[in-house]
């Protein structure tokens, strides 16, 4: 166990350097957002727009699983540091970016950092402590997730507006040579000595059918129709490769991903828990800034700030959860609770209207941070239980892998939800007696919203002469009211799908939690 090798009172400055490592990784999901603009204005590309974020989820989602299984056979101390410098590396290239082009291949590299830093940090914590222990520091590492959701566009936004857009890239250096100077002095040097080579066919094989699967959501329903011909072949790509990539790991000794893994009932239910939560989290949170924007028309800044009710809760049923659960070495019950009260609160937040009080906005995300805070660490724990510790780095990767995806799935569908949602509502809610001219703007909208950023293209009333300005006031309050609606579908859509996780539950074992590694 590594932990023997560990001054225990240094234990913690080691923790914190992983934590340290988790929120930088974690920061760069977010802190992009609010600074875009200005990227966009000084390198220019928008066509390209989306590929400044796909190039980081894809590669990181690429390097999780990969990761995980190299820290098993190398060691997870080589593999943190290399993962820790290629993220610097990527960030200070991306601040340098003199081209749209040169800053989504710049992303790319921090997504591969990033991919290795999440996979391995994870996994060092059933390292360095027993099932039994693990759950208040992994409740502790996902509550870094969740500040950094709000951290990100604050921090994005002051340094895009006081110094330069370069700078929220750079602001990883400094941190980042702090945690890899802290990993490399605290953290021990283990030499794992195992007779397993690389299955170099299998990472290559998952690197593709990967790449077709996270970038077919990606660009399904915004950058390409679909039923295009690039979305059926990105779709076929993925089951192709998907087959071979199962044929390949049931015949060689030493696979990239163990089937045996699935084998394990507890594992694949945690495995189903993870995607339906993350499928439904990601999906319906992203979407409240668009609520507080668009609807309520406060600034990036100040929707960053109301999501700060969530994060806490996050933050506070994370590291409770996680010392109950290393209390009593329970955790079935809080699984239960967990889905139960993200549930409520994502149902309470499916009832917002263009005029409902904030107060009552804030509670109802207060409580589904709680919720998730609950649920969300327990998963972790559970999954690395199922199997000893030298198979740790594949056992959280896996499970990373299939939150990451599900995420992008769910973001994707969800996106498409909504604006299925909002066209349905836009017709429903379209003002009687318009000017034609009007109408035809009005039945424009349908085709010029984009639920990723809840703006409105190509559309423009700001001409409209004075004389039909009550109209335009009608046109207004039919658009905030059908987004609002659309908003409120995807909440309700939502809180049924976690709940519905909540018959998976009933068919784990609580297997007690171990108290030792062997």
């Amino acid at each position: 166990m590594i932990r023997e090798h560990i001054n225990p009172s240094r234990l913690y400055l080691l923790m914190g350097a992983i934590m340290l490592s988790i929120f930088m990784a974690a920061l760069d999901q977010t802190i992009v957002a609010t600074a875009l603009p200005d990227i966009l204005k000084s390198l220019g590309g928008f066509n390209l727009l989306t590929w400044v974020y796909a190039s980081y989820i894809l590669t990181s989602t690429i390097v999780i699983l990969i990761a995980g299984r190299l820290s098993d056979i190398y060691g997870r101390k080589i593999l943190y540091l290399i993962g820790i410098a290629i993220f610097v590396l990527g960030s200070i290239l991306s601040g340098l970016s003199g081209s749209i082009l040169q800053l989504i291949i710049f992303r790319a590299i921090q997504g591969i950092g990033a991919g290795a830093m999440t996979s391995i940090a994870f996994a060092s914590v059933g390292d360095l402590f027993t099932p039994r222990e693990r759950g208040k520091w992994q409740g502790l590492f996902s509550s870094m997730f969740a500040i950094a959701s709000v951290v990100g566009p604050l921090i994005g936004g002051y340094l895009t507006e006081h110094v330069s857009w370069h700078w929220i890239f750079y602001i990883n250096v400094p941190i980042g040579i702090v945690a890899f100077l802290l990993i490399a002095n605290e953290y021990p040097h283990i030499v794992i000595h195992k007779d397993e080579s690389v299955d170099y066919l299998g990472i290559t094989l998952f690197t593709i059918l990967t790449t077709a699967l996270v970038s077919a959501f990606i660009f399904g329903g915004t950058t390409f129709a679909w039923n295009s011909f690039q979305e059926i072949g990105l779709f076929a790509l993925f089951v192709i490769f998907l087959t071979v990539f199962i044929i390949s790991q049931i015949k060689r000794v030493h696979p990239l991903l163990p089937t045996y893994l699935f084998s394990d009932k507890n594992f694949v239910i945690v495995i189903v828990l993870a995607f339906i939560s993350s499928f439904a989290m990601y999906g319906a949170i992203v979407f409240l800034p668009i609520y507080f924007q668009y609807i309520r028309g406060l600034s990036p800044t100040i929707s960053g700030l109301y999501l700060t009710p969530m994060t806490i809760g996050i933050v506070i049923a994370s590291i409770t959860s996680g010392i109950i659960m290393s209390k009593t070495g329970k955790y079935k019950f809080m699984l239960y609770i967990g889905i139960v009260v993200a549930s409520v609160g994502i149902y309470m937040l499916s009832h917002i209207t263009v005029s409902s009080g904030m107060l009552g906005t804030v509670v109802s995300m207060l409580i589904t941070g709680l919720g998730l805070g609950i649920f969300f660490p327990v998963l972790n724990i559970v999954a690395q239980n199922a199997f000893p510790v030298a198979q740790i780095g594949v056992v959280t990767g896996t499970l990373q892998l299939f939150r990451t995806i599900a995420s992008a799935i769910g973001l994707s569908i969800m996106g498409s939800f909504m604006n299925n949602f909002f066209i349905s509502a836009l017709v429903k809610n379209k003002p009687s007696g318009l000017p034609a001219f009007l109408s035809s703007a009005y039945n424009g909208l349908k085709n010029s919203f984009s639920s990723a950023t809840g703006n409105f293209s190509n559309v423009n009333l700001s001409g409209v002469p004075a004389a039909f300005h009550n109209f335009v006031v009608e046109i207004t309050n039919a658009v905030y009211t059908s987004l609002t609606s659309a908003i409120s579908h995807i909440m309700l859509f939502s809180s049924i799908i976690i709940i519905v996780s909540i018959i998976f539950i009933f068919f784990l074992k609580e297997v007690p939690l171990r108290t030792t590694n062997d």
